[in-house]
């Protein structure tokens, strides 16, 4: 669609694509705020609902849809990977974990309990594979967004600790 197709076509699939990828991050970042309703949480969750709701209205055509350069690129890297099934394989991901326990590099994972756009499956996996004492595995009361407040804390001490 994104090589042959026309520029409406193009913008219609870009906001289906859209749409479907936020209903993801709100069903995470809807069920983090349950568990953890704080003014923050909240913020985030509202500034969502809003940007749900424009897109909706642009795929009603309520709204115009304005071209947006960054949305555009960021859609067509994810389609070529999706459609060259590029990305980690199960070779690639067992080199990087031996190449990483050679090293004695120490992994900090940090996943939201309540992603409902990444499954912690892969990352929990890779973690048990890794020796203890090089992989720390932290679930935190958050979804899919680095924005959350509790993810925000949660990378912040990681990141603190790192020397």
């Amino acid at each position: 669609m994104f090589h042959f197709g026309d520029a409406l076509a193009q913008r219609q699939t870009l906001l289906q694509w859209q749409w479907l990828e936020r209903q993801a991050v709100l069903r995470g970042a809807q069920r983090s705020q349950r568990h953890g309703p704080t003014t923050a949480a909240r913020a985030v969750l509202t500034g969502l609902q809003r940007a749900q709701r424009r897109t909706q209205a642009q795929r009603m055509g309520r709204l115009p849809v304005r071209p947006n350069p960054s949305l555009l690129a960021k859609a067509q890297v994810q389609m070529a990977t999706l459609a060259r099934r590029r990305g980690w394989s199960q070779r690639t991901v067992t080199e990087a974990l031996n190449t990483l326990a050679q090293r004695h590099i120490r992994v900090d994972w940090v996943h939201g309990r309540w992603d409902a756009v990444c499954s912690p499956a892969p990352v929990a996996s890779a973690h048990r594979r890794l020796p203890p004492g090089l992989s720390r595995w932290q679930a935190v009361d958050s979804g899919h967004l680095s924005v959350e407040p509790a993810m925000i804390t949660a990378l912040r001490a990681v990141l603190g600790g790192r020397q």
